[in-house]
C-alpha cells in the first residue's frame, strides 16, 4: 500500500478526498481494480494495522489475565519500555538523520508522485518536534510514515494491563456487564468513524468491519 501510494494515480484511488480523486483513478485500470474490487485485499494496508492490534490485544491479555498484579505491571512496563519506546526514538533519530543526508528539495514539481508521499522530510525536525516525539505527541509522518502506528500501539500496551487490573478485582457480573460495555463503545466508534470517514473505499470498509466483527466475536 505504502509503495503503490507513491503514485497520484494509486493514492487518489485509495483515498477519497484527495484532489481530483474522481478523475485520476479512473485513468488507470489498475488502480480501479485494485481498490474497488476483492483484490483490494492485497493493498489491504488499513486493515492490516487494525488486524494488527486485533492481535496484539489477544497475544498481551493471553500473557496478563489470570495472573496480573502491580508487581508484574511494573515488570511489564519496563519490557514494553525497552520494547517499543527505544526502538522507536532510534527509528526517529534514524529517520532525521537519513532526511539530512538525503532529501532533495523540488519533489512537489513532479505530478506523478502522490502530495502524501511529497509531505514526508518536506519540514526539518525542532527541537519542539523532537521532544513531542519523546512524549509520543505529534504527527510522525514527516519523519516516518509508519510510525503512527507504533505510538497507537505504545499508548494501548500500557492501558490494557490496566484495565484487566480492573476487570480482575470484579465478580463475574459487574465483569460481563463492563466488558459488553466496553464492546458495544468500541464497535460503536469504530462503525460511526468507517461510516463517516471520506478517505476509505466502501472494499476498504468491508474489510475492516469483517475485522472488527471478527474481534467482537472473539
Amino acid at each position: 500500500m505504502h509503495l503503490l501510494s507513491i503514485s497520484s494515480v494509486f493514492f487518489a484511488a485509495t483515498y477519497w478526498g484527495v484532489p481530483d480523486a474522481g478523475t485520476m483513478y479512473s485513468t488507470s485500470k489498475w488502480a480501479y481494480i485494485l481498490t474497488y474490487t476483492p483484490l483490494a485485499f492485497f493493498k489491504a494496508g488499513n486493515e492490516a494495522v487494525v488486524f494488527f492490534f486485533i492481535l496484539s490485544g489477544f497475544v498481551l491479555s493471553g500473557t496478563l489475565f489470570n495472573r496480573v498484579n502491580y508487581l508484574l505491571f511494573k515488570q511489564y512496563l519496563v519490557k514494553r519500555f525497552f520494547r517499543l519506546w527505544v526502538p522507536f526514538i532510534i527509528v526517529i533519530v534514524l529517520s532525521i538523520i537519513l532526511r539530512k543526508l538525503f532529501y532533495t528539495p523540488g519533489i512537489s514539481s513532479h505530478p506523478e508522485i502522490s502530495f502524501w508521499f511529497k509531505k514526508m522530510w518536506e519540514h526539518p525536525v525542532s527541537v519542539i518536534n523532537f521532544i513531542k516525539f519523546l512524549f509520543l505527541q505529534g504527527g510522525t509522518h514527516n519523519v516516518d510514515t509508519t510510525l503512527w502506528s507504533l505510538i497507537i500501539e505504545i499508548k494501548i500496551s500500557i492501558l490494557l494491563p490496566l484495565f484487566i487490573l480492573l476487570m480482575d478485582r470484579l465478580n463475574n457480573g459487574y465483569k460481563n456487564a463492563v466488558f459488553l460495555i466496553v464492546v458495544i463503545l468500541v464497535s460503536h466508534f469504530s462503525f460511526s468513524l468507517l461510516s463517516d470517514n471520506p478517505r476509505l473505499s466502501m472494499m476498504q470498509k468491508f474489510y475492516i468491519m469483517c475485522l472488527l466483527l471478527f474481534w467482537v466475536l472473539t
